[in-house]
């Protein structure tokens, strides 16, 4: 789904994220794309700076990423806040597999081969995803699941967005309205019987995390020891 955006083509990017870099991070299937939109839109940043691999950040900028999070020590090279959006991960991954990739009048509206590239992952193997996790999503959240040095980290359930609104723009320091909530509709009867069970199998591991995971959780950078 796309979230159209407008933007005042006279003023410039507001600088008012104090230097910092907010990142938005995720599995996929998440809400990133409608975060990273509304965000932008918020400080008049019309153009999308996705990083597929996250090794250095812009200061003043909103970057979305669907990378792993970095070695504990690492710095950005500026002050980063990850908000990371996580989904359930039954319907993230029926979701990524599952989506048509084109619309009723032809339009490409999902590309899994680029998403696969985005994540990191083999798309060689898409046909096995009811075997293995072939995103990695449960390598991912792990991944950002944890303090860093020098990354503050919001990890939020997209189903708790709305509800801890306030949260986020008090973490992020803008001040951004989210669209109106649309029901998520489970896609589970896009599969049978057989896989059902096997999805189960595979993505149960990290269905607990997630079902265990507090909607909103802070991981406030450790910074400098000395």
């Amino acid at each position: 789904m796309s979230f159209q955006t407008t933007y005042k083509e006279e003023t410039v990017v507001r600088k008012i994220l104090d230097n910092a870099c907010i990142i938005v991070a995720g599995y996929g299937r998440s809400g990133t794309t409608m975060m990273d939109e509304v965000l932008r839109e918020a400080i008049n940043q019309p153009y999308r700076l996705f990083y597929r691999d996250l090794c250095r950040a812009m200061p003043n900028a909103i970057i979305k990423t669907h990378d792993f999070g970095p070695p504990y020590e690492m710095s950005l090279g500026v002050r980063a806040k990850v908000l990371y959006l996580y989904s359930d991960p039954y319907i993230a991954a029926i979701s990524s597999h599952k989506r048509p990739s084109h619309d009723e009048s032809g339009n490409l509206v999902w590309d899994l081969e680029l998403h696969y590239y985005n994540m990191h992952s083999d798309y060689s193997e898409k046909d096995l995803w009811l075997e293995k996790d072939t995103l990695r999503h449960e390598e991912n959240f792990d991944s950002w699941c944890r303090p860093f040095k020098h990354i503050d980290v919001l990890m939020i359930k997209f189903e708790s967005m709305w509800v801890y609104e306030n949260a986020i723009r008090s973490f992020v320091g803008i001040d951004f309205k989210l669209p109106p909530m649309k029901r998520r509709f489970s896609n589970y009867n896009l599969l049978d019987s057989l896989e059902k069970a096997k999805l189960v199998k595979v993505y149960r591991s990290l269905k607990d995390k997630y079902d265990n995971m507090e909607p909103i959780k802070f991981y406030k950078a450790v910074g400098d020891d000395k």
